[in-house]
């Protein structure tokens, strides 16, 4: 896996290394002396294949892509799509979009998407006011989108573009 080393990239970077296939990481700032090192090292290695991943400091809390997978992640993971793409700006417009009901949506801080933001250390509280959920979901809507296309809700996944 090659990155950048970006804070943006942070999130894919977590998704893909829960891959087994993914065998290293390769900082593109390294420069390409550390890429033909690696070269080297899988074209001699058995199986084509690195021997071990480098460490990478990762948070012990959940990642995005582990929480959205099953039980109140999916649903969390539609309510953060809806919010991402810009088509929820409130508990009314974001249980219309997500399809969920008003309730469930006006539980966003509470028990859905504020749950992991606090258990991944991003806020102080368990209790996360919905600005800070919909500020967080704007922070990292790159992998949101992409992780809700990539997994069956591409319907709340779709940008709002300009209105004429």
């Amino acid at each position: 896996m090659a990155t950048q080393g970006h804070g943006a990239e942070r999130d894919h970077l977590e998704e893909v290394l829960a891959h087994d296939e993914v065998r290293g990481i390769y900082q593109k700032s390294a420069g390409p002396q550390a890429l033909f090192g690696i070269v080297r090292d899988v074209a001699r290695s058995e199986g084509g294949a690195l021997i071990a991943r480098p460490p990478l400091e990762m948070p012990a809390a959940p990642h995005i892509h582990t929480y959205f997978a099953h039980g109140r992640g999916r649903t969390a993971a539609r309510m953060a799509g809806a919010i991402a793409s810009g088509r929820a700006v409130s508990h009314a417009t974001l249980a219309e979009t997500a399809n969920v009901r008003y309730d469930t949506a006006a539980k966003i801080g509470r028990e859905y998407l504020g749950d992991l933001i606090w258990r991944r250390g991003e806020h102080v509280e368990p209790t996360v006011p919905a600005s800070v959920v919909y500020r967080w979901c704007g922070e990292h809507a790159r992998h949101i989108l992409s992780w809700c296309r990539r997994h069956g809700h591409a319907d709340v996944a779709t940008r709002v573009v300009g209105r004429r």
